[in-house]
């Protein structure tokens, strides 16, 4: 799992819900005065689907593989994602399964077939 703290997780809410006051056509309002509390009330699931979508693009995944590589984890295909929970003002949390390989045993090289 892959914890991404809350301080981040709400500044990009913030910045989702900035950017949706001025691309969203709201009716009763005028362009780019649409009131942060409306937009938030009526597009909430899809600000934090936009947010879900950056952190996984541009943070977790990116994490994810530095992790594995540093770590020297041998994986059997990519990572697959299980669950995220997502919430305002609380940590996102990123699960995912991995497929590792068996650990190889070698013999000693001397016993080794070739010649």
């Amino acid at each position: 799992s892959i914890s991404v703290p809350a301080h981040l997780v709400d500044a990009l809410y913030e910045q989702t819900v900035a950017i949706h006051k001025t691309k969203t056509p709201t009716f009763g309002f005028h362009k780019r005065e649409t009131p942060a509390d409306y937009i938030e009330q009526n597009y909430q699931e899809n600000i934090l689907c936009h947010v879900q979508e950056f952190l996984l693009r541009y943070l977790v995944l990116e994490f994810l593989q530095n992790e594995i590589r540093s770590r020297k984890i041998l994986v059997a295909g990519t990572p697959r994602l299980t669950k995220i929970d997502i919430k305002r003002n609380q940590d996102a949390l990123f699960t995912f399964d991995l497929s590792l390989f068996p650990p190889i045993s070698f013999q000693e090289w001397k016993y080794l077939p070739f010649k």
